[in-house]
């Protein structure tokens, strides 16, 4: 393990971010509906953005919006159906009893796996104008709809759990033709709502990433040469740090590494040295907790802290409380893992083009 310590500890400090991201507010940590209306003619052009910005509202409210088309395949749609129309007044004031129609939509098999009909009316001067009064009228709070979304929530958690070996053989088929990024896509689509499946795919997300980087690894190496050549060091360690055990090109990743953390090292040593002189036991102790364990200048770097230690108990009596950084365990190791295999996922479906989904809508109710 503690050859592989700073590997693993700047990849995991990197994708701390993701984890915190991925725990709270981003559509992997929950079943999310992407909001879609069909070209229909009966609505009137002026009415679908009002409707589709109602349809949003409704996902966000019951805790379903997705910020991103990050899974195309399941969708909150809705229809409008005129029951009846009535022209006012001579002064063009139109009425209008509409049905809405909502449906929770896989798109890709063309089936509804939910729907509910509400009744409402609007007034307005013009046809649109009526259309977005009995619009503003759905109420996302209702309980009618949230019986539905709940309902077709169930479905899609009912699908990924009976789906999971085909969409694990599906990832690996992609794998194979070398598409590793769809292949993450594909598992990282599984909500951990779906806790069975969910569970289930943990080793082939593993087991894809290391493909995936095993397949890069001599690029990613190239790549971290020149920017060291150029003292760019961070941004080095930022790409062989994807790099982990059991690649082809690990051995020579982990000399990087070793490189790149003893220039750090050195560098963070000096600062050190420099904040201690001013008495600025602060910015010193900032500098020295950078320094890794297992780093060339540890032992310096020990004694630095010691001196830190002695100088603040000397200032005010505290007990200054300093260590060099230390190893992530193997708990921690194999989180950062998944999360930097799930990033990879979510970049490729934010990166996907609106359209495809619209190419996938075509009205079938």
């Amino acid at each position: 393990m503690k050859k592989y310590s700073l590997l693993f500890l700047l990849f995991f400090t990197t994708f701390s971010f993701s984890q915190n991201n991925f725990g709270k507010n981003d559509d992997l940590s929950r079943i999310a509906l992407n909001v879609l209306i069909p070209d229909d003619n009966r609505i009137p052009d002026e009415s679908k953005l009002f409707l589709e910005n109602k349809l949003n509202q409704i996902t966000s409210y019951n805790g379903l919006g997705g910020l991103t088309f990050s899974n195309p395949r399941f969708i909150l749609s809705s229809s409008i159906t005129e029951i009846n129309k009535e022209q006012m007044s001579e002064s063009v004031l139109y009425y209008y009893n509409l049905d809405f129609d909502f449906y929770v939509i896989d798109v890709y098999e063309k089936k509804i796996f939910n729907s509910a009909k509400i009744n409402l009316k609007g007034v307005g001067n013009t046809q649109s104008k009526a259309y977005n009064d009995a619009i503003k009228r759905i109420d996302p709070k209702s309980n009618t709809i949230a019986s539905f979304l709940e309902k077709g929530k169930m479905k899609i958690i009912e699908y990924y759990n009976t789906q999971c070996e085909f969409i694990k053989s599906n990832a690996n088929t992609l794998a194979k033709q070398n598409k590793y990024d769809e292949a993450l896509y594909t598992l990282e689509l599984v909500p951990d709502v779906c806790k069975t499946c969910y569970t289930n795919i943990q080793s082939s997300i593993i087991d894809i990433y290391n493909q995936k980087i095993n397949y890069e690894c001599q690029n990613i190496i190239a790549k971290a040469k020149g920017l060291i050549a150029n003292d760019s060091y961070d941004e080095a360690a930022n790409l062989v740090m994807t790099i982990m055990p059991n690649t082809n090109c690990y051995k020579e990743a982990s000399s990087l590494l070793n490189e790149i953390k003893n220039h750090k090292c050195s560098v963070n040593i000096g600062k050190a040295k420099g904040a201690l002189s001013n008495n600025d036991i602060e910015q010193a102790s900032k500098y020295l907790s950078n320094v890794s364990v297992d780093s060339k200048c540890a032992i310096e770097a020990q004694k630095l802290i010691e001196e830190v230690k002695k100088i603040s108990k000397e200032k005010d009596a505290r007990e200054w409380k300093l260590n060099l950084k230390s190893q992530e365990d193997e708990v921690s190791i194999r989180m950062a893992a998944i999360d930097a295999a799930r990033a990879i996922g979510v970049a490729f479906g934010n990166s996907q083009p609106k359209t495809i989904i619209y190419n996938n809508f075509k009205r079938f109710w």
